[in-house]
């Protein structure tokens, strides 16, 4: 007998932040609608801050640390049991969940030594993801990256797997006039102009070292005056020592830190490039933002970065800091080359829709649902 959607109750684990809690907070509201329950997991109730108004929308405290042991007896078994069906945007899936299960794998990156998982961290993540594999009903990725990746490294049956990309929303991600940008960047978060700019946390895989390296070239360009401001959490992932920031550069770099959600468009409007320089992503949701809001971008061409920019930013070898900094002082100085630049990353940004992403849940639900 087919279960349809409309019946059906679904749990959503909602505690993660970064890209994985970017593609929650837009998802969830568009599918409320779509099921007759919705039970939201999380260290906090996001009804409010996520403009959730359906009355079937519920929200289940979930405070445990993700990725610990913690989350496995402290999850909320009782109160979930009564859903259909359970999605969790990672791996981190419930030992003892016993119903239709769905898992979005975000990208493969912490498997990687290279890229600071220390050894045990790795042998317990690919436990975890192993028996996700093996209990999922449905998987999403974020990428035709990912899904290959996957299948490689684990065997992954083809037919479980299904491509979600991320979207960008238009109506927040939007060009902004550039004087009002730089008047607010100046007075909230002190940023000096022009500037370069990168969004993403400070982990070996963002490339970052690289990044300071190839702007400290850029610098010795004469008449290149930009300053290059790192936009994301820093703590816990490199130290200062381990960036190496030359001398030269030093009051140059500006680290923000975390900065609010509504800060992000004004941020990436104000710089005069956009740089994604990673080693690694599974998707790259900054480089869509950073073109919707008519930023010139410069991204790695590693990974999944190629699938999502296309022919719309300057495509560099990462680890060529030289071919990086000559790109990142065309895309700041070629203003025919600009011009081209903004005008292909808006329409390739609007390719990528929260309402195509939201459908491919719902879609993955339903074959879990009645697998």
């Amino acid at each position: 007998m087919t279960i349809p959607l409309s019946s059906a109750t679904v749990v959503i684990d909602s505690r993660l932040g970064s890209g994985i809690g970017r593609i929650v907070k837009n998802v969830v509201p568009r599918i409320a609608n779509q099921v007759k329950r919705l039970i939201l997991l999380g260290r906090e109730d996001p009804r409010e801050a996520w403009n959730i108004g359906a009355a079937n929308v519920e929200y289940v405290k979930y405070d445990a640390r993700a990725y610990s042991l913690a989350e496995q007896y402290r999850f909320p078994l009782a109160r979930a049991i009564r859903a259909d069906l359970l999605h969790v945007p990672h791996y981190n899936v419930p030992l003892l969940w016993p119903k239709p299960l769905v898992v979005t794998v975000n990208d493969l990156t912490q498997f990687t030594p290279e890229f600071g998982a220390g050894r045990i961290k790795r042998a317990f993540a690919r436990s975890f993801i192993a028996w996700a594999l093996w209990r999922a009903n449905q998987i999403l990725t974020i990428s035709h990256y990912v899904r290959g990746d996957f299948i490689r490294q684990y065997g992954a049956r083809a037919a479980r797997l299904s491509v979600c990309h991320p979207g960008v929303d238009p109506k927040i991600f939007r060009p902004i006039e550039k004087r009002r940008a730089l008047e607010q960047v100046g007075n909230e978060l002190g940023i000096k102009f022009p500037f370069v700019l990168c969004v993403g946390s400070v982990r070996p895989n963002k490339n970052v070292a690289g990044l300071i390296a190839a702007f400290s070239i850029a610098r010795r360009q004469p008449g290149f005056e930009h300053h290059l401001v790192i936009a994301g959490e820093r703590e816990g992932f490199m130290t200062a020592a381990r960036l190496a920031i030359p001398p030269e550069v030093r009051e140059c770099v500006v680290f923000t830190g975390y900065v609010p959600d509504r800060m992000l468009p004004v941020l990436y409007a104000a710089a005069d490039v956009f740089v994604l320089p990673s080693l690694s992503e599974g998707f790259g949701i900054p480089l869509l933002e950073a073109m919707a809001c008519g930023t010139p971008t410069v991204a790695s061409n590693r990974t999944a970065l190629p699938e999502v920019a296309g022919d719309a930013a300057l495509m560099v070898d990462p680890c060529d800091t030289e071919q990086l900094a000559s790109a990142i002082v065309r895309a700041a100085r070629d203003e025919k080359l600009r011009t081209c630049l903004i005008d292909a990353g808006k329409r390739r940004a609007a390719r990528f829709d929260w309402d195509q992403t939201a459908e491919r849940h719902l879609e993955a639900y339903s074959r879990a649902l009645n697998s």
